[in-house]
């Protein structure tokens, strides 16, 4: 009997595995909320969840809602965002009693993209997209309501400012089109339409 093995025979293997310096760890409250705020922001990024710059909280939100505490790995993410929260909560504490009027950074814009995201994903299935209305609903104050009526009027009424600014400023209308969630010829249409009002008052006497 031959001893030779076949050629297709698969190599031995060997993973090497090379242990990190603790010595170039952060040693510092600001160090490592840093280090554990991009740990999160890069796990959110190749998630495939990250449209836009996240603030700290919606990152540790994101882990928490795509960790599986049952794996290492999702224990490792959970182990982050535990580390996130509680420097988070130190550094606005901190913040607070100096005397800070905003110690969270907090963004004034931020519930809104929420809602847009969190409206967005829910739009899989019926059943899902009830569950989050109920959800606003139990958020939402009839005066919250209002201001979200009023905010999404004026995002109406600038829509055609904001698409010839950043045209003026060399985007292409396609472009545009799919970060503001128009379609192509939406967009061409208030495009021609803004500028022909403009002209429209430059050559209108005073």
């Amino acid at each position: 009997m031959s001893t030779e093995q076949p050629h297709d025979a698969e190599e031995p293997r060997t993973m090497h595995y090379t242990r990190s310096d603790p010595s170039k760890y952060p040693t510092t409250p600001e160090g490592q909320a840093a280090a554990a705020e991009g740990a999160a922001a890069h796990y959110a990024a190749d998630s495939g969840t990250m449209r836009r710059a996240y603030s700290s909280v919606e990152i540790s939100r994101l882990v928490r809602d795509s960790a599986n505490p049952r794996t290492p790995i999702g224990q490792f993410q959970r182990g982050m965002l535990e580390l996130v929260a509680a420097l988070e909560r130190n550094r606005v504490a901190d913040r607070a009693l100096a005397g800070d009027p905003n110690p969270t950074d907090a963004d004034a814009l931020e519930y809104v993209y929420e809602i847009a995201d969190r409206y967005e994903q829910a739009q899989q299935d019926d059943a899902q997209r009830e569950r989050f209305l109920d959800a606003i609903t139990a958020e939402l104050t009839p005066d919250d309501l209002r201001a979200l009526r009023l905010a999404a009027d004026v995002a109406v009424a600038v829509t055609p400012r904001v698409i010839v600014a950043e045209a003026d400023d060399g985007k292409d209308p396609k472009q545009i089109a799919g970060e503001i969630g128009l379609s192509s010829a939406r967009v061409y249409d208030l495009l021609r339409a803004e500028r022909a009002r403009r002209a429209a008052l430059d050559t209108s006497p005073e």
